[in-house]
């Protein structure tokens, strides 16, 4: 894992990188916790709401979802419409995982697009 957490421009707290990475190459990879749907309803009502990632839709493509929080830095992930790494939810070992869309230099902020969730937590 090539990142930190330190203060970031875009917002409050960010993730940032320890060293350069090639574009491809893995960032992080972070364990999860996940949620059902009945839990991320509660969570949806706590500050906690900031930091889960939506793993999956309910049936239908529709609420309620199912999220996971990740236990350690990536959770602290800003949003951006063009982002410099994009991440996945393996749901089976329980794990985030981001990967870097374009080279990035040491220290520059992680970013990730928040997609159709991104108006519901920012």
């Amino acid at each position: 894992m090539f990142v930190t957490v330190a203060r970031s421009g875009v917002h409050g707290h960010g993730c940032f990188t320890t060293r350069e990475v090639a574009v491809g190459e893995e960032v992080a990879r972070n364990r999860v916790l996940l949620f059902r749907p009945e839990e991320t309803e509660l969570l949806g009502r706590t500050r906690l709401k900031h930091y889960l990632f939506y793993v999956r839709d309910g049936a239908g493509d529709k609420p309620p979802y199912h999220t996971a929080l990740a236990m350690g830095p990536v959770s602290f992930c800003n949003h951006s419409a063009d982002p410099n790494c994009d991440f996945r939810v393996d749901e089976s070992a329980a794990e985030v995982i981001l990967t870097a869309r374009r080279p990035l230099r040491r220290n520059e902020e992680i970013t990730i697009d928040y997609g159709d969730y991104a108006g519901e937590v920012i």
